[in-house]
């Protein structure tokens, strides 16, 4: 089996696997959003244990400012433009 077609495969069963997750058994708690651009993140570095260390700091503070503004936007009345200054404070 070619290389692209077998890393095809197993993303899109990996892709099925979190979206499931993250909406029946552990829904608000995996984010689907944070897990694909680590995948990204973790390919476009190169996909071994060198991308994880160039990029695992950077994900970690990524997912939590993005949670903490998903968290301020739910918990919080908010109107569209409120909802934006509450992304652009955590994660810009």
């Amino acid at each position: 089996m070619p290389a692209l077609i077998a890393l095809t495969a197993v993303l899109s069963v990996s892709a099925f696997f979190v979206v499931w997750l993250s909406t029946t058994l552990l829904a608000n708690i995996v984010l689907v959003w944070a897990v694909f651009i680590c995948w990204g993140t973790y390919f476009a570095n190169g996909a071994n244990m060198e991308s994880v260390k160039l990029s695992l700091g950077a994900l970690i503070l990524g997912i939590v400012l993005g949670q903490l503004a998903v968290i301020c936007i739910v918990n919080i009345p908010v109107s569209t433009v409120t909802a934006a200054v509450w992304v652009a404070v955590f994660v810009a």
